[in-house]
């Protein structure tokens, strides 16, 4: 029997709030084989195993959740200090409020921002969802640089939003001082990882001052 090759689904969703109030929503979703594997991806993939954020398949849920905050924050402060920028700090009421929407979303199945009805107040979000043939987790460190992979699309000479960078600027938003991330997951092989932000990003008059370029 041939060997079947493993399917990988991602999706990133994130919100950019406009001078006059309103909110942008953009998706990307991305599908692909072991053939058409992405160069970003697939250097995740064929790094070495000691160089892998661990899967934490593995472990009691608490393990698991410590191991999802610990990669995600470590990899959002490499990427911020870059580009010159203070470190977040971990906050576990945005850690409760991110799990309860992942959950929620691995319920529905369904990639979608949560509201202020259920957030309590305003703070960013970012999304990303990952669906593998094999149940393979999304972790906290690959969530962040899917994120952080759309600085290719960024112009830092006409700073602002445009469809397809606002993970990337959340990720760096110099005025975003607390990050909390939960992970919900299918039957079926989904994951759905949710990231919050305090204070919130992607505020259409203030990329200039908040997306720094990265340091020589």
């Amino acid at each position: 029997m041939a060997q079947q090759n493993k399917t990988y689904v991602t999706t990133c969703i994130t919100k950019v709030t406009k001078a006059n109030g309103e909110v942008v929503e953009t998706v990307k979703e991305e599908k692909f084989g072991e053939d058409t594997i992405p160069e970003s991806f697939k250097q995740f993939l064929d790094s070495k195993p000691e160089d892998k954020p661990k899967k934490s398949i593995e472990g009691s849920p608490e393990e698991q959740k410590m191991e999802l905050e610990r990669s995600a924050l470590e990899a959002h402060n490499r990427h911020r200090a870059k580009h010159g920028v203070p470190d977040l700090t971990l906050a576990e009421d945005l850690c409760e409020m991110a799990q309860k929407w992942a959950d929620y979303l691995a319920s529905i199945n369904t990639p979608k921002h949560s509201d202020e009805n259920h957030r309590g107040e305003n703070v960013g979000e970012n999304l990303a969802n990952k669906w593998s043939s094999d149940g393979e987790l999304l972790t906290g460190e690959e969530a962040t640089n899917m994120w952080y992979n759309e600085i290719k699309d960024y112009d830092f000479d006409k700073p602002g939003f445009r469809s397809g960078i606002g993970h990337f600027t959340q990720v760096v938003w110099k005025e975003s001082k607390e990050f909390g991330i939960g992970r919900g997951r299918t039957a079926n092989g989904g994951n759905f990882v949710v990231a919050n932000y305090r204070p919130a990003g992607n505020y259409n008059d203030d990329f200039a001052k908040n997306v720094l370029k990265p340091k020589a």
